[in-house]
Formats: structure tokens, C-alpha cells, sequence
């Protein structure tokens, strides 16, 4: 029975262990609408508008991007989607990854 109890509660820690970084994880595929940058290079956020909702999303500096962000406003012009997981903090998302659809 103690045995029993100890794997259990391993299992639950696991479980909890794992969740905790996943649970703000997503991710959208849609046209950008609007770029928003301090300068030609220096994109802070942009608008996703995904089949279903429009997103507000800014740019996590550390993160893996297929392309520099300020291509973004090329597929803002093109109409071109992009695929792009994304990390809530703090009420923010923030893109991880973005990459061509």
C-alpha cells in the first residue's frame, strides 16, 4: 500500500512538472493585419488574424524565427499567412516560433 501511494505521488508531481510550462503554449496560423516597430528592424508586436480570432502578439526577443521579424510586414502586404506558436505571460502572447505557412 505505501508503495502504491509513493508512485502515485510521483505520478502527480510528474504530471504537475510537466504541465507548467505548456500551459500558456499555442499556436496560430493567419494573415498579419499590422506591424507594429520602432524602426525598420525593431518589431515590437504584431496582428495575427487567424480563421477564428485576431491576436495581438509581441515579439519574444530570444525567440527561434525562421525569418528576421521585420519580414513580417512583407507578409503584411503579401497576404502570405505565417505559422507562429505561441507563449502567454502575463496576459500577453508572446511568439516563440514563427515561420512561412
Amino acid at each position: 500500500m505505501r508503495v502504491l501511494l509513493v508512485v502515485l505521488v510521483a505520478i502527480v508531481a510528474f504530471a504537475a512538472c510537466g504541465s507548467d510550462g505548456a500551459e500558456g503554449a499555442q499556436e496560430a496560423t493567419g494573415v498579419v493585419l499590422a506591424v507594429d516597430a520602432r524602426s525598420l528592424t525593431d518589431v515590437r508586436s504584431f496582428t495575427l488574424k487567424t480563421q477564428d480570432e485576431t491576436l495581438e502578439i509581441r515579439i519574444d526577443p530570444h525567440g527561434d524565427y525562421s525569418f528576421p521579424p521585420s519580414h513580417l510586414r512583407n507578409h503584411a502586404l503579401s497576404g502570405q499567412p505565417v505559422r507562429v506558436e505561441l507563449d502567454e505571460r502575463g496576459g500577453d502572447l508572446f511568439a516563440t516560433e514563427m515561420e512561412d505557412a
